[in-house]
C-alpha cells in the first residue's frame, strides 16, 4: 500500500478483481448455454466461446427472458462500483433500498429510446465477461455519455484481468449483433483492427 492508503497497480490481486465482480456466475447459464469454447483457430492466438440462448420450459426460444435479466443488471453495468458502494452504505444505514433503487432508474436513464443501437448487446457483453469470463468491468462509457439519445462511439467493454504470473491485462470487448455470424464475426475484427 502507498502513504494514502490506496493501490498501485503492481499490487492488484487476482482476488482484488474478484472482489469488484456483480451478480451470480450461475444466473447467466439460466439464460444462456455455453454451445463451445476454446475453439481453436490455426495460426492465430484467439479464444472463442459460443452461447445460444435457452429453451424455457415449453422448448421454446424466450429472448423476453434474457432481455428482463439484462435489465435488471443495468445498475451493475452503468454505475461506478463507488457510487454504488455508497447508496449501498446509505441504504443499510436508513435501513432503506431507495438510494439503490434511485441508482436503478439513473442507469436506465442512460440508455438511449432509438430503435436501433448497440447498447443492448454491450450489456450482454459486459454480462458474458463479468459472469462468463470473470473479468470485471474497470471502464464503462455509460457513465461517460452527457446525453441519453446520442450513442457514445469507443470501446464497448474495458475489463480487467491478472495473468497466472500477476500481470495485469486489460480486455476490450466490441459487441456486434447480427442475424448472420459470418458477417458479425467479420465486421467485429474488421472494428477491433
Amino acid at each position: 500500500m502507498n502513504p494514502v492508503g490506496k493501490q498501485s497497480l503492481n499490487d492488484i490481486t487476482l482476488e482484488d478483481l474478484e472482489a469488484i465482480l456483480s451478480g451470480d456466475p450461475e444466473e447467466l447459464g439460466v439464460h444462456l448455454q455455453l454451445v463451445d469454447r476454446d475453439i481453436v483457430v490455426d495460426g492465430h492466438k484467439v479464444s472463442v466461446h459460443c452461447h445460444c440462448l435457452t429453451l424455457d420450459g415449453n422448448g421454446q426460444i424466450n429472448p423476453g427472458r434474457l432481455a428482463e435479466f439484462m435489465r435488471n443488471s443495468v445498475a451493475d453495468y452503468a454505475i461506478p462500483r463507488s457510487k454504488m458502494k455508497e447508496a449501498k452504505e446509505r441504504d443499510a444505514t436508513y435501513n432503506s433500498t431507495a438510494a439503490v433503487m434511485g441508482l436503478f432508474h439513473q442507469a436506465r436513464a442512460t440508455f438511449t429510446d432509438l430503435t436501433k443501437t448497440g447498447e443492448g448487446g454491450e450489456l450482454l457483453l459486459f454480462l458474458l465477461a463479468e459472469r462468463f469470463l470473470k473479468l470485471p468491468q474497470v471502464l464503462c462509457k455509460m457513465d461517460l455519455k452527457t446525453d441519453s439519445r446520442m450513442h457514445y462511439h469507443g470501446a464497448d467493454a474495458v475489463h480487467a484481468g491478472i495473468t497466472e504470473d500477476g500481470i495485469l491485462k486489460l480486455y476490450w470487448g466490441e459487441s456486434k449483433m447480427y442475424k448472420d455470424a459470418t458477417t458479425a464475426v467479420r465486421d467485429c475484427f474488421q472494428s477491433l483492427a
